[in-house]
């Protein structure tokens, strides 16, 4: 996947999920190993923002970001209700995610 040869390239190591569920388990099987969450907003089972309250309430200093090709108003006050840092619009690209991840993960 072109995200995660960029990420890995930038010295980040990359875990990914094909649902919501299968990031919850990563995330809980050793949560101290991850800096950062970037989630997509629709995946099968659980949308970004389910995985982002349920992360919230588990592991609430971990910084979150959700990647969507529709950002909604209504997205936008959930994600920042929950303390989402950071919503990603898909088509701006890999460079966009690479942004948000250096910014947030130095935050962190």
């Amino acid at each position: 996947m072109l995200f995660q040869r960029m990420m890995e390239r930038r010295g980040y190591k990359v875990r990914l999920a094909e649902s919501g569920d299968e990031a919850l388990e990563i995330l809980a099987r050793d949560p101290a190993a991850f800096d950062l969450l970037l989630v997509d907003y629709n995946m099968p089972g659980l949308t970004g923002i389910d995985v982002a309250r349920e992360v919230r309430g588990r592991h609430p200093g971990l910084p979150i970001a959700i990647a969507s090709g529709f950002i909604t108003d209504d997205i936008r006050d959930r994600a920042r209700e929950l303390g989402v840092m950071d919503l990603v619009f898909k088509p701006d690209g890999v460079t966009e995610y690479c942004t948000v991840v250096d910014r947030l993960v130095r935050q962190a």
